[in-house]
């Protein structure tokens, strides 16, 4: 399989499970996305080996660490003051965006 083909469904596998924290089957990440569960396996070790998933006993999982992350962030966007300017304790936020990717 190439490089590009096996990058691209490891970006559609990692954006199931963004979109499914509470994880899902590997046969159901098969028939989303139409491809043999062997491959699904493939591609989450890849995944799992660069941190943005886990699976196990046949269910895949979102990283915690990123899911945290995209936590943080959507808080931060949304913690707005009265004038529109965004209220952030920088270094707090820095310090725990870094514990969450890393």
């Amino acid at each position: 399989m190439s490089h590009d083909k096996s990058k691209g469904i490891c970006d559609k596998i990692s954006s199931l499970l963004r979109q499914n924290p509470k994880g899902l089957r590997i046969d159901k990440i098969a028939t989303k996305l139409k491809i043999d569960r062997s491959t699904v396996y493939r591609n989450l070790e890849s995944l799992e080996l660069r941190g943005k998933a886990h699976y196990a006993r046949g269910v895949a999982y979102p990283s915690p660490a990123r899911m945290a992350k995209s936590i943080l962030v959507l808080l931060v966007g949304l913690n707005k003051e009265k004038n529109g300017k965004k209220r952030m304790r920088k270094k707090g936020v820095q310090k725990l965006m870094q514990n969450a990717s890393g």
